[in-house]
């Protein structure tokens, strides 16, 4: 089983609710439909913000109640608070946003899990001859010391 049917069928395992903070873009629209017609998941929109999106925002990053209203103005943000308020189970976003932003919208909205030093990304390139390969840290981290590369790995 490749990496990518094996995370297919895990995602299908868990039902999971997997926002979508891009929820118009055009590619968004048509992988929505995808993930439903095969039973990946069950997409989500980045709701307004609430109460709990506030509070999770304050708690997490022991911000003050208007500064948390104003980063929920981003829905980026706002989808990673909804992370953390337990009304999703992931989010995906990058198709509009660059990297950064979507690190910086989790880093703010979650934050970091324990153990984790530095966040990251990477890509999976899934070739016609079935050949898989993962670039890692492709866009988040500039030049990273020895320690830096050690986190990412």
């Amino acid at each position: 089983m490749s990496v990518l049917e094996f995370a297919i069928e895990r995602a299908r395992s868990r039902n999971a609710r997997v926002l979508f903070p891009e929820w118009e873009a055009p590619g968004i629209v048509a992988a929505r439909a995808r993930l439903v017609a095969e039973g990946i998941c069950e997409p989500v929109p980045a709701g307004h913000p609430t109460e709990d999106h506030v509070e999770a925002l304050i708690e997490l990053r022991g911000v003050k109640e208007a500064v948390a209203r104003r980063m929920l103005a981003r829905p980026a943000i706002r989808a990673a608070a909804m992370v953390a308020a337990g009304e999703a189970d992931a989010m995906v976003a990058g198709l509009e946003l660059p990297t950064r932003r979507v690190i910086e919208a989790a880093s703010l909205g979650i934050g970091l899990a324990e153990g984790v030093t530095l966040p990251s990304s990477f890509f999976l390139l899934v070739f016609p001859d079935g050949r898989e390969v993962i670039y890692s840290d492709c866009a988040a981290v500039v030049a990273p010391d020895a320690d830096g590369l050690a986190a990412i790995a």
